[in-house]
């Protein structure tokens, strides 16, 4: 009988941590989610009186007159510090907008075609780059993933191969996805780029606003994003680079062989 009631114990004590587990990863599941809501919320608001006071900015220095000589000065500043405050709530409403598409439904994904409406929206970075993108999809045309995350994926991806270009030699990038290993599927992107110092960076590689190269105009979320997005769908990231030759990512996909086209 003792030894019949130390199990029961044990038995009961483990149902009991279990059942805390839960309760506190629902807890954590509703703050976040709350948060995610309140950064969507504030910078949707905020953006409104940022435009309008651009807009009475702009008014004034059309029709006022300064007698200050360092006024162009004090304008330019003020000017840069409504740049800065418009691009810090442009930044949050993208984490805000990832954050609440984080979960989407998993579909089978048609890659050239998602590719296709990516270039397309990058057609002027392309053209004034001189860009060449290849693709072979032929291994893996379909990619079972959430199609508005995959796109936030291949833009980001697509988007610093080509603004991370060696300067005066034309981004040549190639998209590829294959079979990685029975669990993986793999999309990857090789350029000709900047390249990455890895002993360097790797560390910090995905965090929010770091940036690799300062002279490129950019918020550092790119990484951040894609980071997260494969994180919180159990995927992984494997980066290869030499600088000023030029970086591979590659992202593995959990393979699941009953979502197909």
């Amino acid at each position: 009988m003792v030894k019949w009631f130390g199990t029961c114990t044990d038995i009961q004590e483990q149902k009991q941590i279990e059942q805390l587990l839960l309760t506190k990863n629902e807890e954590l599941k509703k703050i976040n989610e709350d948060l995610d809501q309140f950064v969507y919320t504030a910078s949707h608001d905020l953006k409104l009186p940022i435009i309008n006071m651009a807009s009475i900015f702009d008014e004034l220095k059309q029709s006022a007159t300064y007698q200050d000589p360092e006024a162009d000065q004090l304008i330019a500043l003020f000017q840069k510090a409504l740049q800065q405050i418009y691009g810090t709530i442009n930044d949050l409403s993208e984490i805000g907008k990832f954050q609440k598409n984080v979960y989407n439904t998993i579909e089978p994904v048609h890659l050239p075609t998602l590719t296709d409406e990516v270039k397309a929206s990058i057609q002027e970075l392309i053209a004034t780059s001189a860009a060449q993108i290849t693709t072979d999809f032929s291994q893996v045309p379909y990619l079972p993933f959430s199609k508005v995350n995959l796109k936030s994926i291949i833009y980001n991806l697509l988007s610093n191969a080509i603004k991370y270009q060696v300067p005066g030699r034309p981004p040549v990038i190639l998209l590829k996805s294959y079979v990685y290993s029975p669990d993986y599927l793999a999309l990857s992107i090789t350029d000709n780029g900047l390249g990455i110092d890895l002993d360097k960076h790797q560390k910090k590689l995905f965090q929010m606003y770091k940036r690799l190269h300062n002279h490129v105009p950019g918020s550092g979320l790119g990484l951040y994003i894609i980071h997260r997005i494969m994180t919180n769908n159990k995927g992984l990231i494997e980066v290869e680079s030499t600088v000023n030759k030029g970086t591979t990512f590659r992202l593995l996909f959990p393979h699941n062989p009953t979502i197909s086209a």
